[in-house]
């Protein structure tokens, strides 16, 4: 299944956004607390949470609604590709990897053997757009974290 969200902008980010699926049917909504990006919620079409994203010094955090850590992501750079770093506790998460080509701002998920997610940048509309193509969509939602917090890492000094 594939999802779409918008790249980060400040006014976005503060009126919030829905994520879409690749039919244009509204899947989740994203939104600021406070209109910080330091904290981010995404809610489903009732608007509870269902998870949030904090910003510490070097990664990200993404908790449940119960605000239990789920897992962390931050940078491990290196010349030509970007990748990121997964801690978790728990066990879906471990060996997951995010590498990918800064420029053409391609990234893959995957455990190895095995690709979860694949995002790729695309310019649609008036703003770029990410498409996230989920195959493990039992994960769905993880995958979608990951990808928005791929964008706060990739376009930090743009808003």
């Amino acid at each position: 299944m594939k999802y779409f969200l918008r790249q980060k902008s400040q006014e976005i980010w503060n009126e919030g956004f829905y994520i879409k699926q690749d039919n244009g049917e509204q899947k989740y909504f994203v939104k600021t607390e406070n209109g910080k990006l330091s904290a981010i919620n995404i809610f489903d079409l009732n608007e509870n949470v269902l998870l949030k994203i904090q910003k510490k010094l070097f990664r990200y955090d993404v908790f449940d609604s119960k605000m239990q850590i789920l897992f962390s992501i931050g940078p491990n750079f290196s010349f030509r590709n970007k990748k990121y770093l997964i801690k978790s506790e728990y066990e879906q998460f471990k060996n997951i990897k995010i590498d990918g080509n800064y420029l053409s701002l391609n990234y893959d998920i995957f455990k190895p053997e095995e690709i979860l997610a694949q995002i790729s940048k695309r310019i649609i509309y008036v703003l770029d757009t990410y498409c996230c193509d989920i195959i493990d969509e039992q994960n769905e939602l993880y995958y979608i974290a990951m990808s928005i917090i791929i964008d706060l890492f990739t376009n930090k000094n743009k808003s």
